[in-house]
């Protein structure tokens, strides 16, 4: 045996700087960052895989400044900035922008307005501001103001988003976590079972009064340990509750729960057939109707708040 080893030790150590001389050659290959998930719910350190394609981009943060009013003898004008997420695997660079005042074309505009894929900013980084002409009558603090954003990339397609723009005087404070796709939509709270499977919130008729209002999205937590959603509120709403849709023999209904998770680096979607958030006791004198924006908070167990720009929507409204 020891003669064994004094001859094969040496052909093993051989072996291994050949190996090890080997990697050093080899080109280095960056570790791609792990893709956005989200857990089961209630089920710690649950296996987890994607939720959806890498093939969107998120857009969030979106406010104009208030106008101090328009004078007789002319308009007068705003800015726009808002933050992107490119989750593509190519640049996107906003293309147009409109609103109730017009279309504001900005295919000739520098890179400013430009995200890499996988990249994100807040447009413009530098340079001119996103100017908003021709403003016809004055934008109130806090309003809520719908805006369409057409987004052009490389390879020619398109992404159209149509947006709740909040006027503010002062950019959002920095955060952890923020919400995309967020829109809303009125619900008869009288229906316990929806019998269409698709839409858990069926739509309200257009004569009776705003008794509901779902409130949908995508809450995203990049930096801090788990959140807990535990309800929301609008200034004209009594109560504001988190509620999951499930399925009931052949009908979706929905049923209270008292909080939603929004574990590190991961989502939580807010959807008609799963997690929403509801606001009941609507005062009908100061809800808004069909088409109009409004803010509300959603609430969190640590104690912060989320103020979120919401566009009302009719419930079978997919745009």
């Amino acid at each position: 045996m020891k003669y064994l080893l004094r001859w094969c030790l040496p052909l093993l150590i051989a072996a291994l700087a050949v190996g090890v001389g080997a990697q050093e050659d080899q080109p280095f290959t960056p570790v791609p960052l792990p893709q956005v998930i989200e857990r089961p719910r209630g089920v710690p350190n649950a296996p987890s895989g994607p939720q959806q394609p890498q093939t969107v981009l998120y857009t969030y943060d979106v406010w104009l400044r208030p106008t101090q009013g328009v004078a007789e003898d002319h308009a007068d004008s705003t800015t726009l900035t808002l933050s992107v997420d490119n989750a593509t695997n190519q640049a996107y660079r906003l293309d147009t922008v409109m609103t109730e005042f017009g279309t504001i074309d900005l295919s000739g505009a520098p890179d400013a307005l430009t995200v890499i894929g996988g990249g994100r900013s807040t447009m413009p980084r530098d340079g001119d501001p996103i100017v908003i002409s021709d403003v016809t009558r004055r934008l109130a603090l806090d309003e809520v103001i719908p805006i369409t954003l057409t987004f052009v990339g490389a390879d020619g397609s398109q992404i159209v988003q149509t947006l709740a723009a909040r006027v503010t005087d002062a950019a959002p404070p920095t955060a952890y976590f923020y919400i995309f796709d967020a829109y809303a939509a009125p619900i008869d709270p009288r229906a316990d079972l929806i019998v269409n499977p698709v839409d858990a919130t069926p739509e309200a008729t257009a004569d009776a009064p705003i008794e509901a209002i779902a409130l949908y999205g995508t809450i995203f937590n990049w930096g801090t340990p788990t959140l807990n959603l535990i309800g929301a509120s609008a200034a004209f709403a009594v109560t504001g509750e988190v509620r999951e849709s499930y399925f009931l023999e052949t009908a979706i209904t929905s049923r209270v729960v008292p909080f939603a998770p929004v574990p590190f680096a991961s989502r939580l979607f807010l959807k008609p057939t799963g997690l929403f958030a509801l606001l009941g006791q609507i005062d009908s004198e100061r809800a808004p109707q069909i088409g109009d924006g409004f803010l509300a908070e959603l609430l969190f167990d640590d104690g912060t708040s989320l103020t979120v720009p919401f566009i009302l929507r009719a419930a079978t409204d997919e745009s």
